[in-house]
């Protein structure tokens, strides 16, 4: 939805056309996994209080967020 666009943004206005696209399940579990463990090092169980902002953690959610961004957009060319 366009940014300029006033409340509520995230809902499309009446009579817009609206695609819905399933695919195979993506395959994300590997990548996952290996973000879980790298998380799980720089965050132990049980430490009570965690700095999300670190360095090191917002890199390991911008990669999360990359491989999803990357399924996403091979599902987009799949579809079109």
């Amino acid at each position: 939805m366009p940014e300029s666009r006033g409340f509520p943004r995230f809902i499309p206005r009446k009579g817009a056309g609206i695609e819905v696209h399933f695919g195979d399940p993506a395959s994300l579990r590997a990548d996952v996994i290996s973000l879980r463990r790298q998380w799980e090092h720089q965050c132990p169980i049980g430490r009570k209080s965690t700095n999300l902002d670190e360095p090191a953690l917002c890199e390991l959610r911008e990669r999360l967020t990359s491989c999803v961004q990357k399924e996403m957009e091979l599902l987009g060319r799949r579809v079109s």
